[in-house]
C-alpha cells in the first residue's frame, strides 16, 4: 500500500518508565488529506481521507544504549508535514501510517509525489512506451526525485529499442540538470547496483556509468567543500569497480568527456589523489585516470 497523507496535529504524552527500564509514550496524530495511491481504494473517487493514529514510541533510559526496533521510535511526526507512506498493511490510512515499511517526507524531495504517480501509471504501458515516457518526462524540465531516478535507470538498462542510446546518454549526463542531488546519487547507485548483478555488463551501460562518474568529477572543484557523498562514492566505489570490470575503463572515461571537461576532471582527480583520507590503491587509480585524461 502506498499513500500520501498530511499531519494536521501531533500531540505527545509524557514519557513513562517501565519496570524493564524501557521508556514509552504515545503520540496522538490527527491525519488529513489521506490519499491511497496503490492498494485498496486507490481507484475510488471521493473526498480525501482523515483519521487519528495513536503512535507508540519507545526508548531506553540514558543508562542503556540499545536500539529499539520500532519505526516511529526513531522519528517524530511533525504538524504540517506531508508524508509518502509505504506499508504492507492493506487496510485503512491510519493502520498503514502506524505500521510503515518506509516513510518519506515530501518536503525533502522535489517532485517525489508526482514521480510516484507517474511510475504507478506507467505499469499499464509496454516497454517501448515506458522508454519514450522517461525521455519525454526527463526533457520537460523541473526537478525529479530519487524515485524517478531509480525507475529511469531500470527502464534504460532494460531497453532494447532505439531509445536505449538516448536513455543511456541521459544517465551519463546525470539527468541534464533535471535531478536533485539526492536523485543524482540514486541514479549512480542504481546503475552500479544493476550492473554488478550482471555476469557480463553491456559495454554501452559501462560507458554510461563511466560518463556519470566523470561528470561528477568534472563538476567538482579541487577543494574540501566539493567532497560530497556522491563524489566520495565515485572515488571509493564506482571507479574501482569500473577498473576491475573493464580493461578499457580509462578509455571509457576519457571518451565520456569533452576536452574542456577532461581538463577540469584531471585537475580534480590529481587533487583527490593527494588526499590521505583515501587508501593508496584508490589514490593510484585516480592518478592513472588523471594521466589518461591528460
Amino acid at each position: 500500500m502506498i499513500l500520501s497523507v498530511e499531519v494536521a496535529q501531533a500531540v505527545p504524552s509524557a514519557w513513562r518508565t517501565l519496570p524493564s527500564g524501557l521508556e514509552e509514550r504515545t503520540i496522538r496524530v490527527q491525519l488529513k488529506n489521506g490519499r491511497v495511491l496503490l492498494g485498496p481504494g486507490a481507484d475510488k473517487a471521493g473526498p480525501a481521507r482523515a483519521g487519528v493514529a495513536e503512535i507508540r514510541q519507545e526508548r531506553w533510559s540514558s543508562r542503556v544504549d540499545w536500539d529499539v526496533p520500532s519505526f516511529w521510535s526513531h522519528r517524530d511526526p511533525r504538524t504540517g508535514e506531508k508524508y509518502l507512506v509505504f506499508s504492507s498493511v492493506p487496510a485503512s490510512v491510519e493502520q498503514a501510517f502506524l505500521q510503515p515499511l518506509a516513510v518519506w517526507e515530501l518536503s525533502e524531495e522535489p517532485g517525489l509525489l508526482q514521480d510516484v504517480e507517474l511510475v504507478l501509471a506507467s505499469r499499464a504501458l509496454g516497454p517501448e512506451a515506458q522508454e519514450a515516457q522517461v525521455l519525454e518526462v526527463a526533457s520537460r524540465g523541473g526537478m525529479h526525485s530519487g524515485f524517478f531516478a531509480r525507475y529511469a535507470s531500470a527502464v534504460a538498462l532494460l531497453a532494447r529499442t532505439s531509445n536505449r542510446k538516448s536513455l543511456l546518454a541521459w544517465i551519463g549526463r546525470l539527468g541534464d540538470g533535471a535531478l536533485s542531488e539526492r536523485a543524482k546519487s540514486e541514479l549512480l547507485r542504481s546503475v552500479h547496483s544493476a550492473l554488478t548483478r550482471e555476469q557480463r555488463p553491456a559495454p554501452d551501460a559501462l560507458r554510461a556509468l563511466a560518463a556519470a562518474c566523470l561528470s561528477t568529477v568534472a563538476a567538482s572543484q579541487p577543494e574540501e567543500a566539493s567532497l560530497t557523498p556522491r563524489l566520495e562514492s565515485v572515488v571509493q566505489v564506482y571507479l574501482p569497480w569500473l577498473a576491475g570490470s573493464s580493461p578499457e575503463w580509462k578509455t571509457l572515461a576519457r571518451d565520456a568527456l569533452s576536452p574542456a571537461e577532461r581538463t577540469k576532471a584531471a585537475a580534480t582527480l590529481r587533487w583527490l589523489a593527494g588526499l590521505a583520507r583515501f587508501p593508496e590503491p584508490q589514490r593510484d587509480l585516480l592518478r592513472q585516470l588523471a594521466a589518461a585524461l591528460g
